[in-house]
């Protein structure tokens, strides 16, 4: 069992093979693209995107001015009949539109169609002191998930308060339009 490339040393030394050589190459060289082709990696091969969803958490606040998180479990038990409050909202795609993801809100809090505007909320380090989201960032659900990552999101209406009336026992959660 001869080594090909002693071989080949051997006859290209001698002057005459050059092109013996470069035939192997050339056959060498087809096979490991085909190789390279049937034996591709994942990573180079189109792959789907995968979409990634989102399961927030939620409070809406009724006030326009309020400034500190829900303390007593009164308000909180009030939020709640009134459809505000906390919620577990699930964004089924985090790389959504705007228009999108202020529907899925809208969606899970009904009143604040009717209020003039919202704005989204954090609370602060060691505190119960909201801070406001700045716009880049709260109007991108990635981005607002690497943020806030598992804490709690804010709801505070921009120009009027929201209605505190207890919903309908009729198991409907949006008022009728």
């Amino acid at each position: 069992c001869f080594n090909p490339l002693i071989l080949l040393c051997a006859i290209d030394q001698s002057g005459r093979v050059s092109h013996a050589l470069l035939a192997i190459r050339n056959a060498r060289g087809k096979i490991s693209c085909e190789q390279r082709h049937n034996f591709a990696p994942y990573s180079k091969m189109k792959q789907k995107q995968k979409v990634t969803s989102w399961s927030a958490k939620m409070v809406c606040l009724s006030g326009s001015n309020e400034e500190y998180t829900p303390s007593t479990a009164a308000i909180k038990e009030m939020l709640l009949e009134a459809g505000l409050g906390g919620k577990k909202v699930l964004v089924p795609d985090i790389t959504c539109a705007k228009e999108e993801f202020l529907q899925i809100i809208t969606s899970n809090f009904p009143k604040l169609k009717k209020c003039g505007g919202f704005e989204l909320l954090r609370c602060g380090s060691n505190s119960k002191k909201l801070e406001v989201l700045s716009n880049k960032v709260c109007w991108s659900p990635r981005l607002l998930k690497a943020i806030i990552g598992s804490g709690r999101i804010f709801i505070r209406p921009i120009q009027k308060d929201l209605d505190t009336d207890p919903l309908e026992k009729n198991g409907s959660s949006s008022p009728e339009v």
